[in-house]
């Protein structure tokens, strides 16, 4: 093994190059934070994209702007939605009672309507009846 000048070990069987701790701990942090701004960059070019389609340059301040935007716009978009339907929900409950309400009453108006035609119909029976003994009291003198 042969001493590197900045403190890692080069190692000539395996051709490889041993790092010091700190210096592992430094480069890895280095790879860490590459990766890290890669991928916020490559998030911010789909977001561009989406708001700014066709756009080749935008600033990333701009991105985000319109994404608060956009997001605030459609968050309140929900809340009114939810609003409507919820006032929807309540319709359709009174409409419910409203209509339970109704055939009670048809219930009712239609029981009595069959007990007047009933009733109209025994008086018409009684009235036949009458007229029959009527007719035969008549017929025997």
């Amino acid at each position: 093994m042969q001493t590197l000048g900045n403190g890692a070990l080069y190692c000539k069987r395996t051709k490889k190059t041993v790092l010091n701790g700190k210096m592992h701990k430094q480069i890895a942090h280095c790879n860490v934070e590459r990766r890290r701004r890669g991928l916020i960059n490559e998030r911010m070019v789909k977001l561009q994209g989406l708001l700014f389609p066709g756009s080749t340059k935008c600033q990333k301040s701009d991105v985000l702007k319109k994404a608060i935007d956009c997001i605030s716009r459609m968050k309140e978009d929900y809340d009114r939605i939810r609003k409507v339907e919820e006032a929807v929900v309540k319709v359709r409950e009174e409409n419910k009672v409203l209509a339970s309400q109704v055939q009670v009453k048809y219930r009712i108006k239609h029981n009595n309507n069959r007990k007047v035609k009933s009733l109209q119909e025994s008086k018409r029976r009684q009235k036949k009846i009458y007229a029959k003994r009527i007719t035969k009291k008549q017929k025997e003198k």
